[in-house]
């Protein structure tokens, strides 16, 4: 009897245990988000007095670009193995001026209009009730403060992302293609929503920004290790029948870019 499709994004993103258990190797490609950080750094015009919230902030790789550029960091992230990342970064830099929390982003500790500017790159679009998570944006933010918010396109305009779910499911046909990484992935909702929160003077721009890595195999071992929607492939295998499914999947992959010349 076929296995019933599975759409690993929703099976898996709002769990912070998922999160801490790809916590290293995530850490270990965030460079391949360097470009949208120091893009969103730059379009926040942040000065040296600014106290700043880098929100579902992951292992801190916005948060490492920023704190010397303002006068304080807090990160937030619902991963334990995530913030622990971030404190080891702090012993290691000595860069005093980082506060790393564990919580929920739907319900910040922070008091109302603490920070001048809060970023939420790649994660406030994945909380569970994400209208809450702006509206305790919103609360924390200074009257007249800047929200710098990040979000994925639709599946089919992610080169690489959509590339690996192809060749998932063309080993594993179970494993479903999405069509969205999530649902604040248009104009429409995302413009939708933050105006309901009473935020104003909204732009919207689309950037895309390449991304180098070693070799094909080392791309496709960074996502699938340090995602959890493809980690749990991976751990749910013995090692045998991973390696014949990775051969497989690296030979799809190389011909459809042969394919692409």
């Amino acid at each position: 009897m076929p296995e019933s499709p599975r759409d690993l994004i929703k099976e898996t993103v709002g769990e912070s245990e998922a999160w801490s258990m790809v916590a290293k190797d995530y850490n270990d490609m965030i460079y391949a988000f360097s470009a949208f950080h120091d893009y969103a750094i730059s379009t926040a015009h942040v000065n040296d007095n600014d106290v700043v919230l880098d929100l579902a902030c992951g292992s801190g790789g916005l948060t490492r670009m920023l704190h010397s550029k303002v006068r304080k960091v807090y990160s937030y992230d619902f991963s334990i193995g995530m913030i622990h990342i971030i404190n080891s970064y702090i012993a290691s830099e000595q860069a005093a001026n980082i506060f790393p929390t564990v919580g929920d982003g739907e319900n910040l500790i922070y008091k109302d209009r603490f920070f001048d500017k809060v970023f939420g790159m790649f994660g406030l679009m994945f909380f569970p009730d994400r209208i809450r998570g702006l509206l305790e944006t919103v609360r924390v933010l200074k009257p007249g403060g800047t929200l710098i918010l990040g979000v994925w396109c639709p599946v089919k305009e992610l080169e690489m992302v959509n590339l690996l779910f192809r060749a998932l499911n063309s080993v594993l046909p179970q494993i479903e293609i999405p069509e969205h990484v999530s649902s604040m992935d248009s104009e429409e909702v995302i413009r939708g929503e933050l105006t309901g929160v009473g935020l104003k003077d909204i732009d919207i721009e689309k950037k895309t920004f390449n991304t180098m890595f070693h070799s094909l195999e080392d791309m496709f071992d960074s996502f699938i290790n340090g995602a959890p929607p493809f980690v749990v492939i991976k751990n749910g295998m013995q090692s045998g029948e991973w390696k014949l499914v990775r051969d497989q999947c690296l030979a799809f992959i190389y011909g459809e870019l042969e394919t692409e010349d």
